[in-house]
């Protein structure tokens, strides 16, 4: 019987990716500009951008004079839209327009959100009731883009009692409502979803892991990332816009964003309309609320590389005895057992195994015990393009990240040239072609180190 001999072997595996390490340009703080929209005292806020035309809240003097609610002859807030350009500026030859008399009222009207593929807009509004004792309901109507009209509102009954209900969001899939709520004898405000049935709406659920003692409010929902405004503590002042993942109604690490989106005055209602570009209100500006317009410069890598799992490599006795006479029995630390003088075996998941193998003499069936022993360090380098059916008509992709052993704070999608800044994405099923799902990676403050991934979908496999 040959000599044991102790081998160790620590087999590390991992992504090359050296040539997606270079990025072909850095990425870019955020460019904020306020747009020209509201003048003097007027106070101004962005609420949507539907079918090129950006919607905002205004309480400049209409044509048609409001009631004054209170002692500064504050005038009430009602719902306009203006053209906007390529770039998501004002066209300088357009002129905001009011919305109809089936959006507006005599009161206040509060920030509208669309549904891009229905048309279905949700709005807040004061009820009309007892003028000293004005409340917050959320509202429903239809736009009609060839027309160019709106369904007169009607009003969705949400069961939480008395309070003002407003600031609602809906989900890509047009099934679940994000809104901020309000008891009558509550201090604070807070975030509830409520989901679309065949009977209306659901009873709202406060959302779990977001809700704090302070205000949560202005949410809106882009693709499955969720931005609100806070004034929780840790932030710059006032209200700061914060963001997380929302999916399955449930809630992801909460993140604030970066100046100079978020500042020392209150900042609120950031959405995103394409994957680099988008608007937030504030009353940075002397008090006043105001819209402001980002732009952000999004990192390319120089090269994409493939975001394959394999985790499966090839083991040996560094001098092969005579095979008929000896066996060789490997036991490869996650409960699985092979013989061989040479095994091939693929890992299911990370992490660091203990390998051994034994030699058995099959003349003297004497069996020697670890004559190769040692330990497998299996990890990945970079994150993972990975996927899972959700249902019968979507896929939702993610980046999974336990396989990995860096972690990045920025990344942003791209499916068929379109850049989807989203956490996770939902692509439709049925998937007639294979689809190409590329993933651009970074860390804030880091952004010459950019990380290119792809992945094939192929769902006839």
């Amino acid at each position: 019987m040959r000599k044991a001999k102790i081998n160790t072997y620590i087999i590390v595996l991992f992504l090359s990716v050296c040539s997606a390490l270079n990025a072909t340009h850095h990425a870019q703080a955020y460019e904020v500009k306020m747009v020209k929209v509201g003048r003097g005292s007027e106070q101004v806020f962005a609420t949507d951008y539907h079918y090129g035309e950006l919607y905002y809240c205004s309480n400049a003097k209409a044509k048609k004079a409001k009631h004054v609610v209170n002692e500064n002859n504050s005038r009430f807030l009602n719902l306009y839209k203006i053209d906007c350009k390529s770039d998501f500026t004002p066209e300088k030859k357009s002129s905001a327009t009011m919305l109809s008399s089936q959006v507006n009222s005599t009161l206040n009207e509060g920030p509208i959100f669309f549904h891009k593929q229905t048309g279905e807009g949700f709005f807040s509004s004061n009820l009309k009731t007892d003028s000293t004792q004005l409340s917050l309901a959320i509202y429903k109507t239809s736009f009609e883009q060839e027309s160019d009209t709106y369904t007169e509102r009607e009003i969705i009954p949400l069961n939480l009692g008395d309070g003002n209900y407003s600031n609602p969001t809906i989900s890509e899939d047009g099934q679940t409502m994000v809104f901020s709520f309000t008891g009558l004898t509550d201090t604070t405000s807070n975030l509830y979803f409520t989901k679309r049935t065949e009977q209306g709406w659901s009873q709202p659920s406060p959302i779990d892991g977001l809700n704090t003692l302070h205000n949560e409010t202005f949410p809106r929902l882009c693709g499955t990332t969720l931005y609100f405004a806070s004034d929780r503590p840790g932030g710059k002042g006032g209200l700061d816009i914060y963001r997380c993942l929302f999916s399955n109604n449930k809630t992801g690490e909460i993140t604030a964003m970066p100046e100079p989106i978020n500042s020392a005055a209150d900042d609120f209602l950031f959405f995103s309309v394409s994957g680099s570009a988008g608007f937030f209100s504030s009353n940075r500006q002397n008090g006043k609320d105001r819209i402001f317009r980002f732009q952000r410069d999004l990192p390319l890598p120089s090269d994409f590389i493939e975001s394959n799992i394999d985790f499966c490599y090839t083991l040996q006795d560094e001098i092969i005895l005579d095979k008929n006479r000896y066996d060789y029995m490997w036991e490869l630390g996650d409960g699985t057992k092979k013989n061989g003088a040479i095994i091939e075996h693929c890992y299911k998941d990370t992490g660091v195994y203990e390998v051994s193998c034994h030699l058995m003499d099959n003349e003297t069936l004497e069996i020697e015990e670890d004559i190769i022993k040692g330990s497998i360090s299996v990890f990945a380098e970079y994150p993972v393009i990975s996927y899972q059916q959700i249902n019968d008509e979507h896929l939702e992709i993610f980046l999974e990240q336990k396989w990995s052993r860096k972690s990045f704070s920025e990344h942003y999608w791209i499916v068929n040239d379109q850049t989807i800044p989203d956490q996770k994405i939902q692509i439709p099923l049925p998937l007639s072609k294979p689809i190409v799902i590329k993933a651009v990676l970074w860390n804030s403050g880091e952004s010459n180190q950019v990380i290119g991934l792809r992945q094939t979908i192929n769902m006839a496999e």
